[in-house]
């Protein structure tokens, strides 16, 4: 997944447990900046259940009012890397 901030200052993003030990996953993402993030879904479907989600929040830099928070399971996020995909190909 990327993780790309459109806004014209600088967030700090937290990905929920993301982090070694189950810690949250603290960054700086950088006006116009994208990265990678590696996200680790603990319930994925074909084994020990389906479920698990990961939220990830933004909030601005100074000032820390809350910009974006939402939850993606396993699922979401694959059916938009499959949609990502299609529209690719027929480009």
């Amino acid at each position: 997944m990327r993780i790309r901030n459109t806004m014209s200052e600088a967030v700090i993003v937290t990905e929920v447990s993301q982090g070694p030990g189950g810690h949250d996953l603290v960054s700086r993402v950088g006006a116009d900046e994208e990265r990678v993030s590696l996200w680790h879904f603990t319930n994925l479907p074909f084994g020990i259940g389906a479920g698990s989600k990961v939220t990830v929040r933004a909030t601005a830099e100074i000032g820390a009012r809350l910009l974006f928070c939402r939850s993606f399971s396993f699922d979401e996020l694959r059916s938009s890397q499959s949609r990502g995909r299609d529209q690719r190909r027929s480009a």
